[in-house]
């Protein structure tokens, strides 16, 4: 029998987190480890249960999601953080991102979406929607077009071609036929894109 994904739930809508905990629970490769509401008891949770995924709800009050997001990180590198929020403000969505989060999910989403969102981050996978993709694509425009171009590095033509792709709102295996490459390079480039988008300095 394989190992369970271990996933923690941080949100401050009780009966909402406790819809999620259960249906989260009900899968026969995904165990709940873990739920709360804020920052402080999210730290001690991962820092006793090791999550592989930390499942954070961003919207209310939404500076203290992302700090979730930044404490967590922090406290255990290796978690993989999924964002819900009811929020389509792409600064929010961007905020996350920034903060170390591998994707997003918009509420309302089904319980299906929501556990198969959580097994692809748990596999690597890079959620990101047309919304976020959309707005990447912005900010990096937005500094090649600056005085100070070096201070972040660069896309590579594949990968400005995969958010592209993104921002009109294709899915991994769309993006794949179109680019006459693997679902998994999709992936890969997707990590590629967020990992230099987290870890710029002029962030």
């Amino acid at each position: 029998m394989s190992v369970p994904i271990h996933v923690l739930v941080v949100d401050d809508h009780v009966l909402s987190r406790r819809e999620m905990e259960a249906a989260l629970d009900a899968e026969a490769d995904i165990e709940v480890v873990g739920g709360t509401a804020n920052s402080p008891a999210a730290v001690t949770l991962a820092a006793e249960s090791r999550p592989d995924v930390a499942l954070v709800g961003v919207e209310a009050p939404y500076e203290g999601g992302i700090r979730a997001v930044s404490v967590l990180k922090r406290a255990l590198w290796s978690v993989r953080i999924l964002i819900l929020t009811a929020s389509d403000d792409e600064d929010h969505l961007f905020g996350a991102v920034r903060a170390g989060a591998m994707g997003y999910l918009l509420k309302p989403r089904s319980m299906d979406e929501l556990t198969a969102s959580v097994q692809s981050v748990h596999n690597g996978a890079s959620i990101i929607g047309p919304s976020v993709a959309s707005r990447i694509m912005s900010e990096f425009a937005a500094v090649a077009r600056s005085d100070k171009p070096s201070v972040i590095p660069g896309l590579t033509v594949r990968e400005l071609d995969v958010l592209r792709l993104m921002v009109e709102g294709c899915a991994n295996q769309e993006i794949s036929r179109r680019l006459l490459i693997s679902e998994n390079t999709v992936k890969n480039h997707a990590r590629s894109i967020l990992e230099k988008l987290q870890f710029s300095a002029w962030m």
